[in-house]
């Protein structure tokens, strides 16, 4: 939204907002990667061949990420079980996710003529007043 030149934009994202579902997706997700990985893991340890897998080393590093993050997800899911609410947002608020179709954008000619119809305004009506 843009008032008198400046931008405005919401600060939740849908990227910081869960739902069970979403919760419960991705936590899905996030432990079929780590089996990947161990599985990957353990061919890596099995055939140690010149092809261009990930090192052992590499998969380990994904492997605690991976589980880094699970373990993030498994408290915003402790979270959203104990609140009473169907989402929890990361945001310090927790207004909705400002929808694409109400993001608007002025262009700059547009706000100057806004301006100069304000201030035409303002002293048309300060004349009147006098």
């Amino acid at each position: 939204m843009a008032i008198d030149g400046s931008k405005f934009r919401a600060v939740n994202s849908k990227g910081r907002n869960f739902t069970q579902r979403k919760l419960e997706r991705q936590i899905k997700g996030l432990d079929e990667k780590i089996d990947k990985y161990l599985e990957e893991l353990d061919e890596a340890d099995e055939e140690e061949k010149d092809v261009a897998k990930p090192t052992a080393e590499e998969l380990r590093e994904k492997l605690e990420a991976l589980k880094g993050r699970r373990a993030r997800l498994g408290e915003i899911e402790q979270q959203l079980k104990k609140s009473d609410e169907s989402q929890v947002s990361l945001t310090a608020d927790s207004r909705a996710t400002l929808a694409p179709a109400l993001q608007v954008q002025v262009c700059p000619s547009a706000v100057g003529r806004l301006r100069s119809l304000a201030t035409m305004s303002s002293s048309a009506s300060t004349r009147s007043t006098s």
